[in-house]
């Protein structure tokens, strides 16, 4: 795992997120963590929190861990969902009390969500706690992108307007998300952010696995750049927001003509994988 780190650092990478599964489970995840921080790299995890305990925040703290986000998906599990705050209220009390890192506290509407008023809860839960709030829309139980109904809209714009008064941020494309209505912009996934899954390909992001479905060792600043004017046929209805907030200071800019990649084969000696996820956060090669 170091070496990917590693090539990901020659590639240019700036800012490494580390996810899953769950990334605490990682025998080595504060090396990883260490190491890339050596490398001039922010280092940020996804989790759902439940290993957290006051030992483990602060060997995070002594990592040189940078941000923590954690979904929260309900006030109390449901079938659907196990990320309650009633399980995971004392690990954000521990967070607040001993994490030097930055910790955002995500919730959720949209499609297998029944209370969407529990997001609100949520919000206002991790604001009292002196934590950061986002909140996300996700897609139905089919993986389309649906309308919110009336309740979910008004949920959505009660937590928007009191971004305004800088307790959580948005951003204009889920006005969009929110209406199901197609978003105009321009996609540098495969260039200023990569996915790169656990057997070490490289992917547009978790929603289009197989695209460009590149080796990390194989690719290329080329292929940075390549993708940097690649014009994704997915971008119009997407939802995944790290990719459209990477994306905000090139959308005035360099419009994309290229042809997305078909999927890539592997070679058959492909070697064992290894159980980490990352995001990638890049600049571009010739920028």
């Amino acid at each position: 795992m170091k070496e990917r780190i590693d090539r990901l650092a020659d590639l240019g990478l700036t800012v490494l997120v580390i996810s899953g599964g769950e990334p605490l489970m990682h025998p080595k995840l504060d090396e990883l963590i260490t190491h890339a921080r050596k490398r001039g790299i922010m280092a940020g995890l996804i989790s759902n929190g439940y290993l957290l305990n006051v030992d483990r925040i602060k060997r995070l703290n002594d990592a040189g861990l940078d941000h923590l986000q954690i979904s929260i998906d309900n006030i109390t599990p449901d079938e659907v969902s196990k990320k309650s705050l009633k399980v995971l209220d004392k690990k954000l009390q521990m967070l607040a009390e001993h994490a030097t890192f930055g910790v955002n506290v995500n919730s959720v509407i949209g499609g297998g969500i029944k209370n969407p008023q529990d997001a609100v809860v949520i919000s206002k839960r991790a604001i009292e706690l002196g934590l950061t709030s986002t909140l996300g829309i996700i897609h139905n139980g089919a993986g389309q992108l649906v309308p919110l109904s009336a309740p979910e809209q008004a949920i959505y714009e009660e937590l928007r307007d009191a971004g305004k008064k800088s307790w959580t941020r948005f951003y204009k494309f889920q006005d969009d998300i929110a209406q199901a209505r197609s978003h105009e912009w321009r996609c540098r996934s495969g260039s200023r952010y990569l996915y790169i899954c656990e057997d070490g390909l490289v992917h547009y992001c978790s929603q289009q696995r197989g695209y460009p479905g590149i080796p990390l060792a194989q690719y290329t600043k080329e292929h940075i750049q390549r993708e940097f004017y690649t014009k994704k046929p997915c971008a119009k209805f997407c939802t995944v927001a790290c990719v459209h907030v990477v994306a905000t200071f090139d959308n005035w800019r360099a419009p994309q003509k290229e042809t997305a990649f078909l999927p890539y084969k592997p070679e058959p000696q492909q070697q064992e994988p290894e159980t980490v996820t990352t995001l990638a956060n890049l600049p571009t090669a010739f920028d």
